[in-house]
């Protein structure tokens, strides 16, 4: 994220759960003089779509009975739910204007499958 293009922070995120596959909450607070500021926020997918298949491996045990394919199928699942929850590549650049004591959120708007401004109301 940078404001007037000076960089406020860099850092690789991930999402929630032990194999980071659940919802991604990012919660940072960056104190902004009042005014219009130039914010630029960037977030890009850092795995191939290949490489998420692999956060279940299929076991060397013969895939039969009840189950069979079922760790396959998972994977695959897996995968194109997080292919579609989020783009690979998100940004947001614009001006806004900040006021005092005023609160400026930057948020993932599923509908339009991009990065939006809310701002509180009074």
């Amino acid at each position: 994220m940078a404001v007037d293009d000076s960089v406020l922070t860099e850092e690789i995120v991930r999402g929630g759960g032990l194999r980071h596959d659940r919802p991604l909450s990012l919660f940072r607070e960056f104190p902004v003089r009042q005014g219009a500021h130039r914010i630029h926020v960037t977030l890009r997918r850092r795995e191939t779509p290949t490489a998420m298949d692999t956060s279940l491996a299929v076991g060397a045990e013969p895939d039969t009975g009840l189950y069979a394919g079922r760790a396959t199928r998972e994977a695959a699942e897996r995968s194109r739910r997080t292919l579609a929850a989020i783009p690979p590549s998100l940004a947001l650049d614009t001006v806004v204007s900040f006021a005092r004591a005023r609160v400026v959120l930057i948020t993932f708007n599923a509908d339009r499958r991009r990065l939006v401004i809310v701002r509180g109301e009074r």
